[in-house]
Formats: C-alpha cells, sequence, structure tokens
C-alpha cells in the first residue's frame, strides 16, 4: 500500500501553521518554517537523484539542522543514517562503510572525523557541511537555499526502510537495524497508547541529549499535538533551569547522571521550575535514593522510560502515581524495577 511519506509532518504544519515549534538558542521556528525546511531538503535531495534506494548518514550535534535532515529525508523517501557524534573517526567508517551513504549532512565540528573516515567511500557522492564546505561541495544551507520549499509527495511503501539505526548497547561493533516506515508508525502509536497525560499545543518538552538517540523518541510525539520542542545544544544544569524558566517548559527527558547534577546544583532561588510537570527518565538504572530525592523536589512528576532500539518504544513503562515513596513494601520497591509492560 503506498502513502505520502511524511504526510503526518505537512498536517501538522498545517494544522498548527504559525505556532511556534522549535526554539534552538535564539532561533525561533513556526511549524510552517519547519516544515518548508524540511520539504528543501527532501526536493534537494529528490533534485539530486536520492530516492528511496539511496541513504544519507547525518553527524551533527543537537541544532535546527537536525530535523532539516530527519524531516527532509523521511519526505523525499530517502533512507536516514543517524551517526554518533561520540565516535571516532574509525568507529564512523565502519558504519559508513556497512550503510553505504550516497550523502552525508554534518557539523563543523566533524570535519576532521569526516575527512579521515570517507577516505574512498566508494558509494558517497557528495559531502554537505553546516557552517563549512567539503571539498567546494555546496554546504547544507546553500543547498536547501536553491531548493523548492513545495510539498515534495513522494510516495512510499509501509515497507520501505525509512532509517537505518546503529546500535551494540554498551559493546561490540554497532549493528544496523532496519526501521521501516511501518515501524515508525507503530512506535508513534505505542507511545501514544501509553501516554497517560494531556498533551497539547500549551505544553513544551525540553530536549538536553541528543536527538539522534533517546531524546528524539519524544520530538514528534510533541511535534504532532503542536507543542513546542526546545532543544539545547548540550546539558548544563544552570543552563537547563534558566531555560525551564524562561520557556515555561513542562517536560524533560533526563538520564540518570543528568538528574544528579541537576539536583546537585537545583537553584530555586533564582529559577522558578513550577511549569515542570513531567520528568520522564530512562537509558540506565536510576538510583532510588535520586529517585526520592527529585520526588521531595519536584512532586509526583516522575516517569520511567525503558526501551530497545530494535523495538516500538516505549517498551516498559513505571508512571507517576506508581513511584510510590511511602507504603505498602510491594509498592514502594516498583521504585527500583524497569516498571510495566506496554503493548509493544
Amino acid at each position: 500500500m503506498a502513502f505520502i511519506a511524511g504526510y503526518e509532518l505537512t498536517w501538522a504544519a498545517r494544522q498548527y501553521r504559525d505556532r511556534e515549534a522549535l526554539v534552538f538558542g535564539d532561533r525561533r521556528l513556526s511549524f510552517t518554517e519547519v516544515n518548508r525546511r524540511g520539504n528543501r531538503f527532501a526536493n534537494a535531495l529528490r533534485g539530486l537523484g536520492l530516492d528511496k534506494n539511496h541513504r544519507v548518514a547525518v553527524l551533527l550535534n543537537n541544532s535546527v539542522e537536525s530535523l532539516d535532515t530527519v524531516f527532509g529525508a523521511a519526505k523525499a523517501g530517502v533512507t536516514y543514517v543517524a551517526l554518533n557524534a561520540r565516535h571516532t573517526a574509525a568507529e564512523q567508517r565502519q558504519i559508513l562503510e556497512d550503510a553505504e551513504p550516497t550523502m552525508i549532512v554534518a557539523g563543523a565540528e566533524f570535519q576532521d572525523v569526516i575527512d579521515t573516515a570517507t577516505s574512498d567511500l566508494p558509494d558517497l557522492k557528495a559531502v554537505h557541511g553546516v557552517g563549512w564546505s567539503h571539498a567546494g561541495q555546496d554546504d547544507f544551507e546553500t543547498l536547501i537555499g536553491r531548493a523548492d520549499d513545495r510539498e515534495p509527495g513522494i510516495e512510499v511503501e509501509f515497507d520501505d526502510l525509512l532509517r537505518l539505526h546503529y546500535t551494540s548497547g554498551t559493546t561490540g561493533r554497532p549493528k544496523g537495524i532496519l526501521f521501516t516506515h511501518r515501524r515508525y508508525y507503530q512506535r508513534q502509536n505505542n507511545f501514544f497508547t501509553a501516554l497517560e497525560y494531556g498533551l497539547g499545543t500549551e505544553d513544551s518538552m525540553i530536549h538536553v541529549g541528543p536527538l539522534t538517540h533517546a531524546a528524539g523518541n519524544y520530538l514528534m510525539p510533541y511535534y504532532l499535538r503542536g507543542a513546542r520542542n526546545i532543544v539545547m545544544p548540550r546539558f548544563e544544569p544552570g543552563d537547563l533551569q534558566a531555560i525551564i524558566e524562561r520557556e515555561r517548559v513542562s517536560s524533560l527527558l533526563l538520564v540518570p547522571t543528568m538528574l544528579i547534577r541537576l539536583l546537585e546544583e537545583l537553584d530555586r532561588e533564582r529559577f522558578d521550575l513550577s511549569s515542570v510537570g513531567r520528568i520522564n527518565y530512562g537509558t540506565a538504572p536510576m538510583p532510588v535514593d535520586t529517585l526520592r530525592q527529585g520526588i521531595a523536589e519536584f512532586g509526583s512528576v516522575f516517569r520511567e522510560h525503558y526501551g530497545l532500539s530494535e523495538c516500538p518504544q516505549p517498551t516498559t513503562l513505571l508512571h507517576p502515581y506508581e513511584h510510590v515513596v511511602e507504603g505498602p513494601e510491594h509498592e514502594v520497591r516498583r521504585l527500583a524495577s524497569c516498571g510495566r509492560p506496554t503493548l509493544t
């Protein structure tokens, strides 16, 4: 069954139009603007001859261009390959040899890595830098600036490949997981089915981790509900608290080390954090003492979320009402659990 690639992104842009969709530093983009930038990248890809048989690899830290590439590749029907910013040039080379991308988009901070990792790759035709130019080729902004911002209208099948995601857990050589359009929609369905709190246009999610990993799981659901996505380049407790106050952030996703640092540097005399209604956490075991301290500071707002790259997320959840700090032993001990299975 064929359908228009990225049709839900187009729907969101038409639904929410000039509402603020994305905040990154001093850049603020509406749903219309985000959609148009995605369209431009999609049309640039198609104009260069890329289709569902091709792959575009992306090596970026959190940025506006992170969304451009995700949205644009999806609308073009081109397979998106996320590269881990922490990998060495040798590790990037292993993945690139396996993924066989036709194009790479990379940030300026990765120039040396790209130069080393891409030497003599047989399938690679172009590298477009964000904030830099590789071997005389157009930088990313020039590339999309020349492209049309109309809807690409590309037809794909549900079993066509949407993403190629590499994972190795914490050891071993990364292995590529085939992520089809069907699995993507299964993940969105699973996310919304498991959602126990209201989510709408007055909400906002702040992303402090890499959008290519766990943080990205929350970006699309919030986008499709008309909420704002606020993206930080990196985690820093003081900056996080300042942005929460300024933007009236309602939701966060933190890994255990981030929550520990936030609690250590919590400054309620300087910052108003009362807008926070949900703190999602996962990716690693959360120390129970840290969780108890967090609940004492923020109240019953914690929500445990675990998943696997191989499965539609979330795989398990522990809802806020299940975070019992005092009561029957069988309820209190849930704080040390990974939660309950979802419908995955």
